[in-house]
């Protein structure tokens, strides 16, 4: 199972290869909520708002199973490296039922309790009737979600990052013909946005499913028989544990977050939204190089590569600060800013606001590189604890710091909110590249000192 395309020539011709398909699936799955964002955004800012408090809601369940997730992924790549195939095979169908049986229990506790969680954070009125209606209809596509990841997190281990990609162009097809028809023709707003949204992802999770399960694939999911197996799980959940419960405290800050921009009014959370998701779009390449570094990280770690893995890291780096920084000054100009804020609303209000935070958080784009190559690199090497860590000091402490000096101390008003989010990002890119040389240097000196000869 090992890829000698990974393991041997040009790592940045292999990082490009990974990377490149990865960053195409991740914007269809983006795509998905730009459609939903898109054709709301023509009716109403509260419906822009609505979406926007319960996105980061429902990411706060889904992102435990994400650590899940991850974790198996981890341990994936690292059996791929070393060529254990059986070894493989166990994990994947272990990774299966850990997450298919916990989307189920998500499904029901975002269904039944999204109403509590929606008004705890501030929403009111018609705001309040549209978020719990999208939430209530979306808890549905939770286990359709998990049975696409459980597809993507295995042949992304393998290096088969090309495969994930072709599946999903299914899903944003069907949701960019049935959006327009149930939100603006069948005049059913919201709601129609999320039927429109799970239906869309019945044929993924189908197909997914089919692939997994086919006798002739060489990794296959075998769902009727799988059988808990208490080593492979614990070494998933220790893996994966940290992440998901690290993962799930930062989504609960952004829920925090919204709560803080619900203060300056459905206009500033509308602004909100639109400037997180065209930034998301921004980054999507250096999100898509995280996973790319990880997955070579990973099985050199299995291979014994060590300095590959490094190198990975090291090029991934490069590329991205350049490809950000590139992309920040472009966004950065008042007309193209300006009018990126208008593919998602007619309200001027929310396109000059949202065209301010894209204007503030394009300055520090570049950073995401050092960031996220960084986090790729310490996650291939099962180092999860220390990137979750940092992950949700980001938010919990940087973050909400800096907004208290804005808002408290400078008096900055909603332009606190633009400046938390860059700062904090900045803050969090500078630690995790730092940690990821200590890391590094710390490793080397333990090798040396392991393998020194006896007559030193």
């Amino acid at each position: 199972m090992k890829d000698k395309k990974l393991l041997e020539g040009s790592v940045y011709k292999a990082l490009i290869m990974l990377a490149v398909p990865i960053m195409l699936n991740n914007l269809l799955q983006t795509f998905y909520n730009l459609t939903d964002t898109y054709w709301l955004g023509r009716l109403n800012a509260d419906s822009m708002a609505a979406i926007t408090l319960v996105s980061p809601l429902q990411n706060v369940i889904t992102s435990f199973g994400g650590g899940l997730t991850a974790g198996g992924s981890v341990i994936l790549s690292q059996c791929f490296g070393a060529g254990d195939m059986k070894e493989s095979s166990d994990t994947a169908n272990q990774v299966f039922l850990m997450l298919m049986s916990f989307s189920v229990i998500a499904g029901l506790i975002l269904f039944f309790g999204c109403g509590a969680m929606i008004s705890g954070m501030g929403a009111q009125g018609t705001v309040y009737d549209y978020a719990v209606l999208y939430q209530r209809i979306m808890s549905a596509d939770i286990p359709l979600i998990y049975a696409v990841n459980v597809y993507t997190s295995v042949h992304n281990s393998a290096g088969r990052t090309g495969k994930p990609l072709a599946l999903n162009f299914v899903g944003i097809a069907v949701n960019m013909i049935l959006d327009p028809l149930f939100i603006a023709v069948f005049g059913w707003g919201v709601g129609g946005a999320a039927v429109a949204t799970v239906i869309s992802k019945i044929p993924c999770a189908a197909l997914a499913m089919y692939f997994l399960t086919r006798k002739d694939a060489q990794l296959r999911i075998t769902p009727l028989r799988i059988r808990p197996d208490r080593k492979t799980i614990l070494d998933i959940i220790k893996t994966g544990l940290p992440m998901g419960i690290g993962n799930s405290a930062m989504q609960f800050g952004f829920v925090l977050m919204n709560k803080n921009v619900m203060d300056y009014g459905t206009i500033a959370v509308a602004a909100y939204g639109i400037g997180n998701k065209l930034n998301g779009i921004v980054s999507t390449p250096s999100t898509a190089m995280s996973n790319a570094v990880s997955i070579i990280s990973g099985q050199t770690k299995g291979a014994g590569m060590r300095k590959r893995g490094i190198q990975s890291m090291t090029a991934g780096m490069i590329m991205m600060v350049g490809l950000l920084a590139a992309t920040g000054f472009v966004l950065s100009r008042n007309s193209i800013s300006h009018a990126a804020a208008g593919i998602f609303s007619t309200d001027a209000e929310v396109i000059n606001s949202a065209a301010r935070f894209l204007a503030i958080m394009s300055a520090m784009t570049w950073t995401n590189g050092i960031y996220d190559s960084a986090k790729g690199y310490l996650t291939g090497q099962g180092r999860t604890l220390s990137t979750v860590t940092i992950n949700a000091a980001r938010l919990w402490l940087f973050r909400f710091a800096v907004l208290f000096v804005c808002e408290s101390v400078l008096g900055m008003g909603v332009d606190s909110i633009w400046y938390a989010v860059t700062l904090s990002n900045a803050m969090a890119a500078a630690v995790m590249g730092i940690y990821a040389v200590i890391t590094i240097r710390g490793s080397h000196a333990k090798k040396h000192l392991f393998y020194r000869p006896l007559h030193t």
